[in-house]
C-alpha cells in the first residue's frame, strides 16, 4: 500500500480550486496513494522515531465538500511511502525545527522537498548565491544603512525576510516621509533583518513565476500588478497571464539548476522581474492551478510522475 504523508496548513483553510497542495494530493490519491494528513505542530519525536498526530484523509473534487477526515491516529512516518512538506511560510523557528526533525526521516523515505534544503535555503536568502542575477540588495537591521540605501537608489522595495504572498511588502519612492516609520514597523514586527532591493520598474510588465522540476523548466506564468499596486502576487489581486520565456529566463534557470539538484530541491518556483532573479520558492511553491487554467493542462501529472519515480528508487535502498 502506498501512503502519502501530507504536512500542510489546516485542511479547512485551503482554497481547493486554487491550492497546489490540494491539487498534488488529489493526483496522488488518483494514483492509489492513501493520504495521512497532519499539521506541522503535530509532529512528534520519541525514542529515535518520528510520528505525526493526524487523520486519514480522502479528498474530493466537490467544491463545497472537498475533504473527508476519517480515523485519527498517531502515525509512524517511517511507514509512509513519501512525505510532502507543504505548509506555507512564515518561515520561523517552528518551521526550522520541523525541518530539523524531518531531516533524519529523509534517510528512510522520500520527502518533497528535502527538509535540509528548506531549512538552509529560504526563498529570499537563496538568491544571494547568485549576486550577478539579483538587483542591488541589502539585508540589515540597521536603520542608517537602510536610509543610505534609500538615498542611493531613491526608489526601493522593503520586505520581511521570511513571509510570503506579498505580506508586509512596502514600496518607497522618491521623497518618502513615512520611510523611517515603515522601517521601524517592519523591524519591530519580526525583530529580524529586513531585505531592501532597488525598485524594478519592469514589474509593470509582470512578475514571472517559472516552475522547475529536478532543475528543469516545465512551465511558467506571468502575474501583472493592478494599476493601484506594485505587487503582482495573485493574493494581492495580480492578473494572471500566459508566459513566453525569453533567453534571459532560461539563462537564470540554467544558472541556478545545479544548486537545486545539489540540494534535492525537486520542485521550485522561481520569481523573475525583468532580467533579475527575485526569489527561489521551495517551501511550498504555488500557482500550478493557475498554470492549468491558462494552458488547459494538468501539470501536476508531471510532478507526480517524478515523485512516483523517486518513491520507487527509495524503496530499492
Amino acid at each position: 500500500m502506498k501512503i502519502l504523508a501530507l504536512q500542510i496548513d489546516p485542511i479547512e483553510t485551503l482554497h481547493p480550486f486554487k491550492d497546489t497542495s490540494y491539487l498534488l494530493g488529489l493526483e496522488a490519491q488518483r494514483r492509489g496513494y492513501k493520504i495521512f494528513y497532519y499539521t506541522a505542530n503535530n509532529l512528534i519525536y520519541e525514542d529515535n522515531k518520528l510520528y505525526a498526530k493526524g487523520y486519514w484523509l480522502v479528498l474530493s473534487e466537490n467544491k463545497h465538500d472537498y475533504y473527508n477526515l476519517l480515523s485519527s491516529e498517531i502515525f509512524n512516518l517511517e511507514m509512509a511511502s513519501c512525505l510532502f512538506i507543504r505548509q506555507d511560510p512564515p518561515f520561523d523557528m517552528a518551521y526550522f525545527t520541523n525541518c530539523m526533525l524531518l531531516e533524519k526521516l529523509a534517510e528512510k523515505i522520500y520527502i518533497f522537498n528535502a527538509p535540509y534544503a528548506i531549512k538552509n535555503l529560504p526563498e529570499k536568502i537563496s538568491p544571494l548565491f547568485f549576486p550577478h542575477l539579483i538587483p542591488s540588495t541589502v539585508i540589515t537591521q540597521d536603520v542608517d544603512v537602510l536610509e543610505n540605501f534609500k538615498n542611493k537608489h531613491i526608489d526601493i522595495i522593503l520586505k520581511p525576510l521570511y513571509k510570503a504572498a506579498g505580506k508586509n511588502i512596502y514600496c518607497s519612492k522618491g521623497h518618502d516621509g513615512n520611510f523611517k516609520s515603515v522601517v521601524d514597523m517592519l523591524l519591530q514586527d519580526t525583530n529580524l533583518p529586513i531585505i531592501a532591493q532597488k525598485f524594478l520598474p519592469e514589474i509593470q510588465k509582470g512578475d514571472k513565476r517559472i516552475f522547475l522540476l529536478e532543475g528543469n523548466v516545465i512551465g511558467g506564468i506571468n502575474r501583472l500588478p493592478t494599476s493601484k499596486d506594485y505587487r503582482a502576487n495573485l493574493h494581492c489581486g495580480g492578473k494572471l497571464l500566459p508566459l513566453s520565456l525569453c533567453r534571459r529566463d532560461y539563462e537564470i534557470c540554467d544558472t541556478i539548476s545545479p544548486l537545486l539538484k545539489k540540494y534535492a530541491i525537486d520542485f521550485a518556483g522561481i520569481d523573475i522581474i525583468g532580467s533579475y532573479l527575485i526569489e527561489i520558492n521551495i517551501t511550498s511553491p504555488t500557482c500550478l492551478r493557475e498554470y492549468n487554467i491558462l494552458y488547459q493542462t494538468k501539470i501536476e501529472e508531471k510532478v507526480m510522475d517524478m515523485i512516483d519515480q523517486k518513491v520507487k528508487e527509495k524503496s530499492k535502498w
